[in-house]
């Protein structure tokens, strides 16, 4: 059971430092912050048409 479990914990272990690898590769903060901005105004804007704060 132990064993098991450290298997387990080990496994998670490098898919985390694989996922943190693949997002560093493609989400630099510069892409980041620019997709966010983008993002935000698309919110305000449907937010505006609504009328509601569904999607804020």
């Amino acid at each position: 059971m132990m064993k098991y479990m450290f298997g387990e914990w080990r496994n998670h272990d490098t898919n985390q430092e694989k996922l943190q690898m693949v997002y560093l590769q493609f989400h630099s903060e510069e892409s980041l912050s620019r997709r966010r901005r983008r993002r935000r105004r698309r919110i305000w804007k449907r937010k505006e048409e609504d009328g509601n704060i569904k999607d804020f």
